[in-house]
């Protein structure tokens, strides 16, 4: 029963064109924690970032070793 509310609400996103107000909620929600992402946000650390505009918090990002770097860049799948 639950999964046709889901479905209905997602339904209704699409047919309102709601999902930029959608997105732009979360965003705020987010910016309302108080975790830092300073290392994502490095010049030498965007890059490998996956999404050009979502940064993962400090506390939780993955650290790349430069050894592991090389092959981290040939199998990226984005």
């Amino acid at each position: 029963m639950e999964s046709k509310r889901v479905e209905e609400e997602y339904q209704s996103f699409i047919a309102g064109n709601l999902w930029p107000l959608v997105y732009q909620r979360i965003g705020h929600r987010c910016q309302s924690y108080p975790y830092t992402c300073i290392e994502a946000k490095k010049t030498e650390n965007k890059p490998l970032n996956r999404y050009r505009d979502v940064n993962p918090y400090d506390h939780s990002r993955i650290i790349i070793r430069k050894e592991d770097f090389r092959m981290f860049c040939e199998n990226r799948d984005f």
